[in-house]
């Protein structure tokens, strides 16, 4: 009897610039040099210390106003659903990560009817 692949199976990845394979470590996510199709009209010389490796912890502020009922919290690094979930596809993505020891999250519960609008002010430091 034949075995009939799965669709997971079936279907061919093709590593490519489009398709980055995800991943948490800067390795993985080289320095764009402008030759890259997705980085050439990207002014990489603008945003050179976007790129660095030098984590900008404390520049951005965080403020959630939730209504009851909506759960508002931090996760570690590690600490799951953090980390199993929005693997990083890009160096900035990862580099968002590296630098932010906690994440703030917000959950709204199922079939939840809000009375009031959830609001989530980031006040940024452009002195650190």
């Amino acid at each position: 009897m034949t075995e009939v692949p799965n669709v997971a199976q079936a279907i061919e990845t093709v590593e490519s610039h489009l398709h980055p394979k995800p991943s948490f470590a800067l390795a993985d996510h080289p320095v764009p040099t402008g030759r890259e199709e997705v980085w050439r009209f990207t002014p990489l010389r603008r945003i050179a210390s976007l790129l660095e490796e030098t984590p900008d912890a404390g520049a951005l502020s965080v403020t959630i106003d939730a209504p009851e009922g909506v759960e508002v919290g931090e996760l570690n690094a590690g600490q799951a659903p953090r980390g199993t979930v929005l693997v990083p596809g890009d160096r900035l993505a990862a580099l968002a990560d590296s630098g932010a020891p906690n994440a703030r999250y917000v959950r709204v519960p199922a079939n939840a009817e809000l009375a009031q609008p959830i609001f989530v002010d980031l006040h940024g430091d452009a002195s650190s």
